[in-house]
């Protein structure tokens, strides 16, 4: 009988499972979406550097051990010697093709750990650029939200002048914080102001919203779903950020010749991160919104991914950094279902949960609101993630229970998102529109036919709106700023 040889036996095992994990890793990270980086950002574990090396060093010895046993098992003539297996795959991982899976495996690995210093990146910086939300009212107040390294002192200066910032405003507290958050009221109506925030050394603006009766045109930016999936940051294979993209291009689009943004306010419809439990997520897309949210208002409706990980529904941190970051209107008691008014337009915006549910209470409330201030404006918007009709898994309550305050009310619009791509619906009997935009950066769902539409594409994209009296005139962009739809709606 041979002698076995079992240097060769340990570097064909060895082999083996390099070249069994590389295979099964790179088809799993294009198939799936998964990946090894991925995984890490998922968890949200500190250590990146010794996760990966750990993941990867366990996962290739537990596919050679796979390898043995199969091979033990599958060739009768080595059944009872698993060291004469072993060494069946050492033969076959012998000579060059052990020197050529060596070489691909040092590529691989190296590829996929140049994620890893742009993840400890992100786990060590949490700074958060200063945001902008509306708690009040939208000529008078703003909301500014940011988040430092080490705990310092909550203040903000900001003037007229950015030059000269005359006046400052602390938080109150008397203790240093991370989490700032300060209100500014009693500003000027259609004024432009000039801030900076403590920790972070940069001169930021904002305009605050002409007094109702003086705005004569509304105009937002909406957009939704654009958390990134798990392989955006993945090795050799990693793909670009589309929501990123999305921003440059609205930047690139809104720019006025004096250098403002050409639009009031962002709306967001959610599923902002891919979890919510998870800090890595928050700091990846507060970085990504820092070219906008420092200068205009940012709203959210909360979507089914900010419960993940940790913060799930019903639990006893549900939503918890979305409630730690965000800070909204709280008439509700629960400052996930608000509302804040922009010149003649109402938004009430509601939270569908993780799982697509509306609840009695929260029906209660939109319908108070309502019948308490519709009134006072010509046009109202419904704000969530979930939609009423789609092509996805239908929400179990959301379209049964709102559908007869939208006739109640006469709702205009409603805004949803969750399926990623872009629908158009319009009820020419009830005067109301429904919109999915989902495609906001997470990966596209199929076009949707599955019900009658009047425009529907499977693309990235983001949408402006500008409403200026009875009408509204509504453009939808893809990613080389063209027009794939645009519509008017009246009152």
């Amino acid at each position: 009988m041979r002698k076995i040889n079992k240097i060769k036996v340990y570097l064909g095992i060895l082999i083996a499972g390099l070249a069994s994990f590389w295979v099964v890793l790179l088809i799993a990270t294009q198939i799936f979406g998964f990946s090894v980086i991925g995984l890490i950002i998922e968890y949200g574990v500190d250590d990146a550097y010794t996760l990966g090396a750990n993941i990867i060093i366990i996962g290739h010895l537990i596919i050679g051990l796979q390898i043995g046993l199969v091979l033990k098992y599958k060739f009768p003539e080595y059944k009872k010697n698993i060291i004469k297996a072993l060494d069946y795959a050492g033969k076959g991982f012998s000579g060059g093709l052990c020197v050529f899976l060596i070489i691909t495996n040092i590529i691989f690995s190296s590829w996929y750990l140049t994620s890893l210093p742009f993840l400890v990146e992100l786990t060590n910086d949490r700074e958060k650029a200063p945001y902008l939300t509306w708690v009040g009212n939208t000529s008078t107040s703003i909301c500014i939200s940011w988040e430092s390294n080490q705990p310092i002192e909550s203040y903000i200066e900001y003037g007229l002048i950015n030059v000269s910032l005359g006046t400052k405003i602390t938080a109150g507290t008397g203790k240093n914080e991370k989490n700032h958050t300060i209100f500014l009221n009693n500003l000027q109506p259609n004024t432009k102001y000039f801030y900076r925030v403590n920790g972070i050394n940069k001169i930021y603006n904002f305009r605050t919203m002409a007094h109702p009766s003086q705005t004569k045109t509304v105009r937002f930016i909406l957009y939704g779903d654009n958390r990134y999936d798990t392989h955006i940051l993945a090795g050799p294979f990693k793909d670009s950020c589309f929501h990123t993209a999305i921003l440059k291009k609205i930047i690139e689009n809104q720019i006025r010749s004096d250098g403002e943004f050409d639009f009031n306010f962002t709306l967001n419809v959610g599923d902002v991160v891919l979890s919510g439990g998870v800090d890595y997520n928050w700091n990846q897309f507060h970085r990504e919104i820092s070219c906008l949210a420092p200068y205009r208002a940012y709203m959210i409706a909360c979507g089914n991914h900010e419960f993940y990980q940790g913060n799930e529904e019903g639990g006893p941190h549900e939503a918890a950094n979305m409630h730690k970051y965000w800070t909204y209107n709280n008439s509700s008691g629960d400052e996930l279902n608000y509302w804040f008014t922009v010149g003649n337009c109402m938004f009430i915006v509601y939270n569908t949960g993780q799982y697509g549910t509306l609840k009695p209470s929260q029906v209660a409330w939109i319908n108070e609101t309502l019948e308490s201030y519709r009134k006072n404006y010509d046009w109202a918007f419904l704000v969530n993630h979930h939609p009423y009709y789609g092509c996805g898994q239908p929400s179990s309550n959301i379209t049964t229970m709102i559908m007869e305050t939208i006739k109640k009310y006469n709702v205009s619009v409603s805004l949803t998102g969750h399926e990623h791509n872009y629908q158009r619906y319009h009820d020419s009997i009830l005067n109301w529109t429904h919109i999915v935009s989902g495609g906001g950066g997470a990966d596209l769902s199929e076009r949707c036919t599955r019900h009658p539409l009047n425009f529907s594409a499977s693309l990235y994209h983001y949408m402006v709106w500008e409403v200026t009296g009875n009408s509204s005139y509504v453009q939808t962009f893809n990613l080389n700023n063209e027009i794939i739809d645009n519509f008017k709606l009246y009152i």
